[in-house]
């Protein structure tokens, strides 16, 4: 079948999409295309296999008109959560759905030691292991995402905490090179906040401001916590000019006059990681939990409050479970407060549930969105089908 515009293919998808079980008529009376039109439509996606017919609607009288839904299961998006040293790769379909999962770890004696390619090299060869192993053909495969910590910027990343390095570790290029696929790259925290407002319905809402603070605990130590945060503004996450918006785990806290803290690379000795890292230090041998970690927690999220005044707040305290709730409810209750005595709305206040797959899916979904809903985007992804 000839293709047809890709602006009406994408039109008809897009409906579809937000609206499963739709006729051609309901598709035309709400995308002001005629019925002719979108009946090209519907054939070609149909080819494609980018949807499916889903039998018919029950009418009371004459011919009972087919209805129409969304395929995502025939493409495939892979997604990367680099949290370093551990990695998770996952494949998901068009409707996000998990497909297959496998993780690892990167050698850090080779990272650490300056060959920083051994990151994308490690990565690549797992990527097509996990393709191989599922049995589905490159051609099926539509794209990457990647969840990184630090700083990104062209494809490539900084770490702030990981390991040292003095230049911008290059992912994409290399990835991309090999794969043969489109490779996005972004923050992971930055991925995670996308994957929460996805799952919540609230990744196209455009007049609203979300943030999240991601209090993690570090791979093979619990004895590292790494913090970081995201915020979403006017319908895209704010990266701010150099691309460290966001990074709440380094702004300050309060410390006595005569207390002295290590030295953390991100050149601020008083920031939230490094303190709270002090702390687990000092209380390793302490069976209570710090309380000093508790009150700079909860300072934070006041102060996140106070600056951003989001419509939602996400709060994550996977490092930290013993506290967890109590942090969630006293975010809870600060937030009616500032309500009741700035006679403003009361700020929601959530958790992120299970985010084991939360950067991984996130970092699909930009990329996602744009080659069903983008007609030059789409042109370049499935009009050649």
């Amino acid at each position: 079948m000839p293709n047809v515009d890709p602006e009406l293919e994408t039109s008809v998808l897009a409906y579809l999409y937000d609206h499963p079980g739709t006729t051609k008529k309901e598709i035309s009376k709400c995308t002001d295309y005629s019925f002719p039109t979108i009946t090209k439509g519907i054939e070609a996606l149909l080819d494609k296999g980018l949807i499916r017919k889903r039998g018919v609607k029950d009418t009371s009288a004459g011919r009972k008109p087919s209805i129409y839904e969304f395929e995502g299961s025939n493409y495939f998006f892979v997604g990367v959560d680099l949290s370093i040293p551990k990695f998770t790769i996952a494949l998901f379909d068009l409707s996000k759905r998990l497909v297959a999962s496998e993780g690892g770890f990167l050698d850090m004696e080779e990272i650490q030691g300056g060959n920083h390619s051994v990151i994308a090299e490690s990565l690549i060869s797992q990527v097509k292991e996990l393709i191989d192993r599922s049995g589905i053909s490159g051609s099926r495969i539509k794209g990457l995402g990647m969840g990184v910590p630090g700083i990104v910027r062209d494809g490539a990343f900084k770490p702030m905490t990981r390991f040292q390095t003095d230049e911008m570790v290059p992912l994409r290029g290399p990835l991309r090179k090999a794969l043969g696929f489109p490779v996005t790259v972004g923050n992971d925290v930055d991925q995670e906040l996308l994957s929460v407002l996805d799952y919540k319905g609230l990744h196209d809402e455009t007049d609203m401001v979300a943030v999240y603070l991601a209090v993690r605990a570090g791979e093979r130590s619990r004895a590292r916590v790494n913090i970081g945060g995201s915020i979403y503004h006017n319908g895209h996450i704010l990266q701010g000019r150099n691309g460290t918006a966001g990074e709440f785990g380094h702004t300050s806290v309060s410390v006595d006059p005569g207390e002295e803290l290590p030295r953390c690379k991100c050149g601020n000795e008083n920031c939230l990681d490094n303190y709270v890292n002090t702390k687990i230090s000092q209380a390793s041998n302490h069976r209570e939990f710090p309380s000093e970690i508790k009150e700079a927690l909860n300072q934070k999220i006041k102060d996140l409050l106070f600056t951003f005044n989001p419509s939602l707040l996400v709060v994550d305290m996977e490092a930290f479970p013993e506290i967890r709730r109590e942090v969630f409810e006293n975010a809870k209750s600060f937030s009616r407060e500032l309500a009741n005595e700035l006679c403003i709305e009361e700020i929601e206040i959530d958790s992120v549930g299970d985010s084991s797959m939360a950067c991984a899916r996130g970092s699909i979904i930009n990329q996602l969105n744009q080659k069903l809903r983008e007609p030059s985007e789409y042109a370049k992804t499935f009009v050649s089908e």
